[in-house]
């Protein structure tokens, strides 16, 4: 339910970290409140029932002992829940680290940074070592410590309560004093298994503050109450003065008026960090403009069910991310639920339909299991060009109204680049796209060009207007949009 910007701000390790390990924390800290410390607690309180039916005297003794047992106890408390916290932002750390390393294990065998890793590895698992150490023998006080209080009560009541039986001037007989003793010591035991178990508390709460944060978050991108549901897109798209800004103080837009009309492709142009990416973010609303609005057939998106806008959309990033499934299950993701319907004899035939469309259907049926074949993670079995003709392929599968196509040729060759290209172009047909351009050979198939330039929509026209009037632009297409990106 966060928004997209949450994510892209925190570690991946940690986020991971929080759900399995503090978790798990947590559930030491539930079976310790709701089964072993209700069971310990009826405990002491019977062995008190039985010492002070045995001698009220020296229960009040055992009392006044109590105190200082608590005392303990709670500093020690305090000193767990701090270094367990510690030492579960450091499993965080190795979390991220690890994850990090696997995901980037190409790149640091390219370079051979291996011994670099690993060092960076030993320093963190170092940190995590000392932190868990230093927790562990602060735990194992606990048991010493009451046991020493056991030790140091016992011989007091001994010499106490022998005093009295043999002054012969208290009610107190051999047989109750046993009584007493055999329930005093006894009482020990609930008070030290409480003692251990406060430990596992501690590191449980510990553990439930770093989940609280993230339970605690509220989503910025919120629907109104009673949203608009759209059942189709008309008009046009428009941007009207939207300013926005990831960072206070920092704006990426300033003022954008821009406006897309039914089927008709717009191209994105502009260096690295003018905000193309944003103004796609902003009308699959992923993020919500500082002021101005962004409007689809007259309606301010904010007014409208978040869901039933991106069904509207077909999306394809230069990052292709695809899943750890079949080829069929990842062109068909968008309508994974209806197209698994035993009713839908025709779903079979659209993702076949999608992938022929996007160029892919060769490739995937020269696959072992043909649409059946699990891709593994990230698709790492494909080549680049063919898991760009997925995602294609996936976008033409919901068949969407409109499109944002962040250009993903860049990094192919020269065979791969033609095939994306083309299915690109037949998924754009007759769709409404927002085009964010990288390279020349996309700008030519756009129907208007759009130049940013501080924030703002500085020009607009086709490609021979623009060389015609903007320096910029023609700077821009000269350098052959390299580094452009952004």
């Amino acid at each position: 339910d966060l928004d997209l910007a949450w994510f892209t701000g925190s570690r991946t390790g940690e986020t991971i970290s929080r759900i399995t390990a503090d978790a798990a924390r947590m559930k030491g800290l539930m079976a310790e409140v709701t089964m072993r410390m209700p069971r310990q607690g009826i405990l002491l309180l019977v062995y008190l029932g039985m010492t002070l039916w045995a001698s009220w005297k020296l229960t009040l003794l055992v009392l006044v002992v109590f105190p200082p047992s608590i005392i303990a106890i709670t500093l020690l408390g305090r000193v767990f829940r701090k270094r367990s916290h510690r030492g579960q932002e450091r499993m965080a750390d190795l979390a991220s680290l690890l994850q990090e390393s696997v995901q980037g294990i190409r790149v640091i065998k390219s370079f051979s940074m291996e011994s670099r890793e690993r060092e960076r590895l030993d320093s963190v698992l170092e940190d995590f070592r000392q932190n868990e150490v230093s927790f562990q023998r602060f735990r194992g006080l606990a048991g010493p410590v009451s046991e020493l209080i056991a030790v140091a009560v016992s011989g007091l009541l001994l010499f106490i309560g022998g005093r009295m039986i043999l002054s012969g001037e208290s009610s107190l007989t051999l047989g109750r004093f046993f009584v007493f003793m055999a329930a005093a010591l006894s009482v020990m035991e609930p008070v030290k298994r409480i003692s251990r178990g406060n430990a596992v508390i501690q590191d449980g709460m510990a553990a439930a503050e770093r989940v609280r944060r993230i339970l605690g978050l509220e989503p910025t991108v919120v629907e109104q109450p009673d949203p608009i549901a759209l059942t189709g897109f008309r008009e046009a798209i428009e941007f009207e003065d939207v300013h926005f800004s990831y960072v206070d103080g920092e704006k990426v837009l300033r003022g954008l008026n821009l406006r897309l009309g039914r089927g008709e492709i717009v191209a994105l142009v502009g260096r690295s960090g003018v905000g193309k990416t944003t103004v796609a973010g902003l009308l699959a609303r992923f993020q919500d403009p500082d002021s101005g609005r962004v409007t689809i057939d007259g309606l301010d998106l904010r007014s409208v069910a978040i869901a039933s806008l991106r069904g509207l959309m077909g999306i394809v990033t230069q990052d292709t991310v695809l899943f750890n499934d079949t080829v069929r299950n990842n062109i068909a993701y968008g309508g994974l639920t209806s197209c698994r319907d035993p009713d839908d004899p025709g779903s079979d035939e659209r993702v076949r339909a999608a992938a022929e469309a996007a160029n892919a259907l060769g490739f995937v049926m020269d696959l072992p299991e043909g649409m059946s074949t699990v891709i593994g993670e990230q698709g790492h079995s494909l080549s680049g060009g063919q898991r760009q003709r997925l995602a294609i392929a996936r976008a033409m599968f919901m068949d969407p109204e409109i499109l944002l196509l962040d250009e993903a040729t860049s990094s192919l060759d020269a065979e791969s680049e033609s095939l994306v290209q083309e299915a690109m172009e037949r998924l754009m047909s007759g769709r409404t796209t927002l085009l964010i351009a990288h390279r020349q050979s996309s700008i030519m198939v756009a129907d208007r060009i759009v130049l940013l330039q501080d924030g703002l929509a500085r020009d607009t026209g086709t490609h021979e207007e623009l060389v015609r009037r903007s320096e910029e632009y023609r700077q821009l297409y000269g350098s052959g949009f390299r580094g452009s990106n952004g």
